[in-house]
């Protein structure tokens, strides 16, 4: 759902929208346990400030560097507190483009958009969404590693691919210990 300027516009889900949504969103779900560090998935919840007539509702979104401001509060109001720090876009048939200025408008510091089978992080500069190539938000985030797994998704399961990220992560933590 995204609303601007006085326009609803309602897009169905599909299985495949959904399939890579929950992928990305499992494997920042091991990763944040592996590094232990807090942070508060939003899902889909509607993004909007009254003061902007704009709104929307991201396909997956996360608190962490304002995790704490949020932790424990039921209601989430984006008119007093921050609007989370990574959303995510999952784009199929139709383009999020028209999401990406509302994204800035809310101040939202880091959106990754899947599209075409890519994958790409973008960054929130001066108002205006630039392409990265590593997430400012998750610093050392192994974003290459979920490209993978996303291009892989059609020869593995998910179980498959998301257990092997989290193998890769032990072993990493091992190597560090």
């Amino acid at each position: 759902m995204t609303f601007a300027k006085g326009v609803l516009e309602i897009m169905t889900i599909s299985e495949f929208h959904e399939l890579v949504s929950l992928l990305i969103h499992d494997f920042i779900s091991e990763w944040r346990v592996a590094k232990q560090i807090p942070v508060r998935p939003t899902g889909s919840m509607t993004l909007r400030k009254q003061c902007l007539d704009r709104g929307l509702e991201g396909d997956q979104s996360y608190y962490i560097a304002n995790e704490a401001k949020v932790r424990g509060r039921v209601t989430i109001d984006l008119e007093e507190l921050p609007p989370p720090d990574l959303a995510i876009e999952v784009e199929h048939t139709n383009s999020a483009l028209g999401k990406m200025p509302i994204y800035a408008q809310l101040g939202v510091p880091e959106v990754w958009r899947f599209q075409n089978e890519t994958l790409t992080v973008h960054h929130l500069n001066k108002g205006i969404y630039t392409e990265a190539k590593d997430s400012q938000v998750f610093t050392d985030f192994p974003i290459d590693r979920l490209r993978d797994a996303l291009s892989r998704r059609h020869e593995r399961d998910e179980t498959m691919l998301v257990g092997e990220f989290r193998q890769s992560l032990a072993t990493a933590n091992r190597q560090n210990a």
